[in-house]
């Protein structure tokens, strides 16, 4: 609201004469009034006040009068209230409030409580806060007014984007994210092996070649054709890598992870998109082993209702390897799974092999927040043990022969798995791994001293363990802020 007020000029006795021309000159330099305003107009001043004259110079000069006498009187009433999350009702803050055509505006306390001065009239009031959605209110202020917001989170599914550039690196070596899906691996020692970024013999699961870029393993081939994976670290022994928790996407794969931890099973590395190593303190989430944590994370579907995937390979001593693999995503579902045969002879005598390992997994998009998943892994094999080596042969040269010709090994794998996935909100995660083995291997044949010769009509020894356990493990992640 704005009052003018307009006053009559006077002056005393002794400035009649002086200070009305002084400011006749001062009127005249900024309307551009002539000398002889005063002159006309000095007549006209009668007991020390202006008697004001129809005349349009005049007017200018009532004009500036009435600017240098205007009192501006405008009423501030408080603005006030509490900014809150639609989710879960939580103060929000740090929010910005402000009223834009104003220039007036404010941020909230640890309380989510603002508080603000504004003038009387309607105004639009609005809250502004990082990775929440601005909101406003329209108010009509004449009085104190309570205004509390409740704000929503952006959440927006975007645009695929594809980025396609040249291969600039073939060290195949990588470091886990900070969080990978509901496990945190920030400041801890790990090593992430993609295994199409470098060449490797794949086909016959050398690990010799797989695993010879992480530094401090030991590798120890004791077949040709990767039956067994045997490595460990921290000098540590790597038979059947038993100083390591092997899994396969997440879940374990061993024999019994506490009782006995001894790796028959290993998928195919065709199969396989990358395998993490976890070492140090942040192996002890998984296990009791003193290695670490090693995990075979299989390939993704292609984003394509069907893909086959067909791979032949034979090589030296009989080797042949049969590769299928079929996978796609149809709608909310997603399927991948393959069937590989291997067999070969052996470069020794007595040292051939049988072998058949096969896939499946199917899951399901139930909703944009819950995700289901089955899988089944299978693996078979058969294979000869040529026994080992005396001094006398070992010297001569003689390494392809053979004292053993009756001792045999085979491995009969089964494991069921189920991941649950459920977001409560952008902030909360839920993931439930359950897996359930059932499994055997046999082992028979002559065990005394290589230097003895086997009879054939002597008994043999048989040595046969059956494997059945499961378990599952919970995960809940949840992002706060601590300030």
């Amino acid at each position: 609201m704005m009052n003018f007020e307009f006053r009559m000029l006077s002056f005393p006795e002794g400035l009649r004469g002086s200070f009305p021309k002084k400011f006749s000159k001062f009127v005249h330099r900024i309307f551009g009034l002539e000398d002889t305003f005063w002159q006309k107009t000095d007549g006209l001043i009668q007991n020390s006040s202006f008697v004001i004259q129809n005349s349009r110079r005049t007017l200018r000069l009532i004009v500036v009068l009435m600017i240098l006498t205007v009192s501006l009187n405008a009423q501030q009433y408080r603005v006030f209230g509490k900014v809150m999350s639609s989710e879960d009702g939580e103060a929000i803050v740090g929010a910005t409030v402000f009223i834009q055509n104003l220039n007036l505006r404010t941020t909230t306390n640890r309380e989510g409580i603002y508080e603000m001065f504004a003038p009387e009239g309607t105004h639009k009031l609005e809250v502004f806060k990082q990775e929440k959605q601005t909101t406003h209110k329209i108010i009509r202020l004449n009085a104190e007014q309570e205004v509390n917001f409740k704000m929503n989170e952006i959440i927006r599914e975007l645009d695929g984007v594809e980025v396609t550039d040249e291969q600039t690196s073939i060290s195949g070596i990588s470091r886990l994210r900070a969080v990978e899906g509901l496990s945190i691996y920030e400041a801890k020692k790990n090593e992430l092996i993609i295994l199409d970024d470098f060449a490797a013999n794949k086909v016959s699961n050398n690990a010799r070649q797989v695993f010879a870029r992480v530094p401090g393993l030991n590798i120890w081939e004791s077949d040709f054709a990767g039956l067994q994976l045997d490595i460990a670290a921290r000098g540590l022994g790597p038979s059947r890598t038993a100083n390591f928790n092997t899994r396969q996407n997440g879940y374990d794969m061993s024999a019994d992870a506490l009782g006995y931890p001894e790796s028959y099973y290993l998928p195919a590395m065709q199969a396989i998109e990358r395998i993490e190593v976890v070492r140090g303190a942040a192996s002890l989430q998984y296990g009791t082993q003193f290695g670490g944590m090693l995990n075979f994370k299989l390939k993704e579907v292609p984003e394509k209702p069907v893909e086959v995937n067909l791979e032949q390979a034979v090589g030296s001593f009989g080797y042949l390897n049969s590769f299928l693999s079929v996978g796609g995503k149809p709608g909310k579902w997603d399927y991948y799974g393959y069937y590989q045969y291997r067999k070969g002879d052996g470069w020794r005598k007595n040292s051939g092999f049988d072998a058949k390992q096969a896939f499946v997994r199917l899951r399901n998009k139930v909703t944009e927040k819950f995700k289901v998943g089955f899988e089944y892994s299978y693996l078979d094999y058969q294979a000869q043990q040529p026994g080992g080596l005396t001094d006398e042969d070992f010297q001569r040269g003689n390494l392809k022969m053979s004292r053993r010709n009756r001792n045999w090994f085979q491995v009969n794998w089964n494991l069921f798995a189920t991941n649950l996935d459920h977001d409560f909100s952008t902030k909360t995660k839920f993931n439930l791994r359950a897996f359930v083995l059932n499994s055997k291997r046999d082992a028979l044949g002559n065990l005394q001293q290589i230097d003895r010769i086997d009879n054939p009509n002597q008994d043999r020894t048989l040595i046969s363990d059956r494997f059945q356990n499961f378990g599952a493990e919970v995960r809940i992640l949840h992002y706060f802020h601590l300030l």
